[in-house]
């Protein structure tokens, strides 16, 4: 019998070693037929090592992708898929028309390169709109760029990600969720709940119901570990401002930022972010629905309507949660700050076609008279020929702080004496 009972033990081993290794097997023919197609696209897939635990995860180790001919790489320390079971995970490998209940897939060591074209990796959320957000009041700048980074203090991000969905009911309830952290610069995560509605846990079931599913809440949380204190150090020095100056600056450019999207933030929302960036610690938003809002509106729907349909409380460390808006601007608004970008356009296009020699119309005003002519419209040459428009905001032995107006509202951009060539009042042409 104890012969008996240790054959079977045997035997039940070796199915179990051997279908280790036929999944293992066949997860590397996989990789590798992708490998094939993603080079003829001119990418290059390599990995390690593949190994599929008792527990049903399958873990692909020293996962990297080239761009064959440039300098630009993906690279994973090790993904792990788990299916939540032995069972789900043989279920998914070989029944792929039916999904598990949960899956969830994880990045370690995830490095994200920072180039000129892509510097997503450093916003919270990876979220494109973010850029402006974080720029706001950083002196002659639309975004960040690699060198300001690296001015920061920081490489190419590496970051631990994980992706998971879990379906309550079979089918009925979806919970998606999302989270990446990386040293020193921020974790964010997304929460999100859906009515899917579907009775099947099939494939093609859920597919069809998918964009169609009912969004419950969403919830986003942001844990900064030194991405904002760097920002504000790096824009401080950059316009030689005092830190309250900066701030009084970036949050006045960030209400302004919203409008690039139809939307200003109310006074409350302002009030909190304030709260936030002087102290930049843990910020969480709650996203309810008033109304009926799917997965397809999330990506298709104007935000000015979607800002009317979704109800927004904002924690700012550990404070209470607070009922926020971002209040939709009216079609005028959206006119007259349309109206005052052409026109801002207009003035710079015509500031760098113009002569800058002083026989022009324009008035060239002396430096010892800087002072005097606060508030009139100016033109700023600089020493490599290049013209700002604005108004003078103040002038000390070393910079001029200058105003310049756009989206509605201004920012100050200071430059050195020795980097001005000229200030001419802007006067109308008249004929000669």
């Amino acid at each position: 019998m104890k012969k008996g009972l240790l054959g079977s033990i045997l035997a039940i081993g070796v199915l179990l070693f051997g279908a280790k290794w036929y999944y293992e097997t066949q997860v590397e023919k996989q990789l590798d037929e992708t490998a094939k197609s993603l080079r003829q696209m001119g990418v290059e897939l390599t990995y390690h090592d593949v190994v599929i635990t008792f527990g049903g995860q399958l873990i692909i180790e020293g996962i990297r992708l080239d761009v064959i001919g440039l300098n630009q790489k993906l690279i994973i320390a090790k993904s792990t898929l788990d299916a939540g079971g032995l069972v789900s995970g043989v279920m998914l490998l070989t029944q792929p028309d039916t999904l598990p209940e949960s899956l969830a897939l994880k990045f370690e060591g995830l490095k994200v390169p920072v180039t000129e074209e892509n510097t997503l990796a450093m916003h919270p959320f990876g979220a494109p709109g973010i850029g402006k957000l974080m720029v706001a009041g950083c002196p002659n700048r639309t975004g960040f760029s690699p060198v300001d980074y690296l001015d920061m203090g920081y490489g190419d991000p590496v970051f631990d990600a994980d992706i998971s969905y879990l379906v309550h009911g079979g089918g009925q309830l979806l919970t998606l969720a999302f989270s990446s952290a990386a040293k020193d610069l921020h974790e964010s995560s997304v929460t999100m709940e859906f009515a899917l509605g579907t009775s099947s846990m099939n494939t093609m079931a859920i597919a069809q119901a998918f964009m169609n599913m009912r969004l419950m809440n969403i919830e986003l949380t942001y844990q900064d570990y030194g991405l904002f204190p760097r920002v504000a150090e790096f824009c401080q020095a950059q316009g030689d401002f005092q830190h309250a100056t900066y701030l009084e600056q970036h949050l006045e450019q960030w209400s302004l930022a919203w409008n690039d999207i139809g939307l200003k933030p109310g006074a409350e929302l302002v009030s909190l972010y304030r709260e936030f960036v002087q102290n930049p610690n843990r910020m969480t938003v709650r996203l309810r629905p008033s109304q009926n809002v799917t997965a397809a509106d999330l990506s298709s729907v104007n935000p000015r309507q979607l800002a009317y349909r979704l109800d927004t409380q904002l924690q700012v460390n550990k404070g209470r949660f607070t009922p926020v808006n971002l209040v939709a601007l009216s079609e005028g608004e959206l006119a007259a700050i349309e109206r005052e970008k052409q026109a801002q356009m207009e003035a710079e296009k015509a500031a760098l076609t113009s002569s800058t020699a002083p026989k022009s119309h324009r008035q060239e005003v002396e430096l010892a008279r800087w002072q005097e002519y606060q508030h009139e419209k100016i033109v700023l040459v600089q020493t490599d020929g290049s013209k700002i428009i604005g108004t003078i905001d103040s002038v000390d032995d070393k910079r001029i702080q200058f105003k310049v107006f756009s989206h509605g509202g201004f920012m100050i951009q200071p430059f050195k004496h020795t980097e001005v060539a000229a200030l001419y009042l802007e006067e109308p042409a008249t004929d000669d």
